[in-house]
């Protein structure tokens, strides 16, 4: 059995690796077939829980992303929210001044024209002051 373990063998490659290893085991005793049997199954097993480790691994990984993408996400929503807030605040802002700087024009009795083009206001907002 122990020879199986060892490259003892470089120059044997590919079926006649499989051949050499069949004769080998084919010569064994009952005993050291089980035993190598085992070994194998050993690590077989062994193969098949480091592949679900790394597979688990790889899924947690995955999750980890998503959710950081998700929290990236939301943050650049809030952000583009907040910048239109403030644009719309400013906008609105704009307007209402607009508004009162017209009606203090109109006020004054200053020229309805002079007023459409100080204010950019049309003629139909000015009326309704």
């Amino acid at each position: 059995m122990e020879n199986l373990n060892k490259n003892s063998k470089p120059y044997l490659t590919g079926e006649y690796d499989e051949m050499f290893d069949a004769a080998e085991i084919a010569s064994m005793a009952a005993e050291d077939i089980v035993a190598y049997k085992s070994s194998i199954l050993y690590e077989m097993e062994r193969e098949a829980e480091m592949e679900y480790a790394k597979e688990e691994a790889r899924e947690e990984g995955r999750e980890e992303g998503r959710e950081e993408g998700r929290e990236e996400g939301r943050e650049e929503g809030r952000e583009e929210g907040r910048e239109e807030g403030r644009e719309e605040g400013i906008k609105l802002g704009e307007d209402k001044a607009k508004l009162e700087v017209a009606r203090k024009m109109k006020i004054r009795g200053m020229d309805l024209g002079d007023i459409m083009l100080c204010t950019g206001l049309s003629e139909d907002q000015i009326s309704s002051l």
